[in-house]
């Protein structure tokens, strides 16, 4: 359902061309000496192989293997890397999509120029989603929408506080 969704975006909406080919990157404070392409390449040859030399590899597909979903990774590995190396996105199954998760992604990786009009959009968005958090944090706690000109104090009016803690999308990255 994931993968299906973000196909429908699209991956080269979401990961940056620098991102796939820095070599070597950090992603969460862990340094990788291989750029994306690179590992994502290595998944896809390695698959099939009966002996993996790369322990990374070997033990990646051992647990796929182990957890019996080897196959459907192996499919997503695949079809990852074709999004990169055609220009056209590839098809997506229409059923398995989440409507939500689409929203919520497309929202945060919209291309279109940050305005009034936009931030207002994605307010009144994850407020239909019910991301009631999300949106207040978009009026307060973004650093993306610090220099939005719209009526906080109306906005904030029309969300709800739930009862119900649910993890904002959107986190408050004011903070220290």
């Amino acid at each position: 359902m994931v993968h299906e969704t973000l196909k429908k975006i699209g991956y080269r909406n979401l990961i940056d061309n620098d991102l796939l080919t820095q070599n070597p990157f950090i992603e969460q404070g862990i340094y990788i000496n291989r750029s994306l392409r690179q590992i994502l390449d290595s998944l896809q040859i390695t698959y099939n192989l009966d002996t993996i030399q790369e322990q990374y590899y070997r033990e990646f597909w051992q647990r796929r293997k182990k957890e019996h979903n080897d196959s459907v990774v192996s499919v997503i590995v695949k079809e990852i890397n074709e999004s990169f190396q055609k220009t056209i996105t590839p098809t997506f199954n229409i059923d398995l999509v989440n409507d939500t998760l689409f929203t919520l992604v497309f929202t945060e990786f919209r291309n279109d120029t940050l305005n009034s009009i936009v931030a207002t959009d994605n307010f009144i968005r994850l407020k239909r989603l019910g991301f009631h958090q999300s949106a207040y944090n978009l009026l307060y706690g973004t650093t993306r929408y610090e220099n939005i000109k719209w009526n906080k104090d109306s906005l904030k009016q029309t969300l709800t506080i739930s009862k119900h803690f649910i993890y904002p999308w959107y986190v408050d990255n004011t903070g220290p």
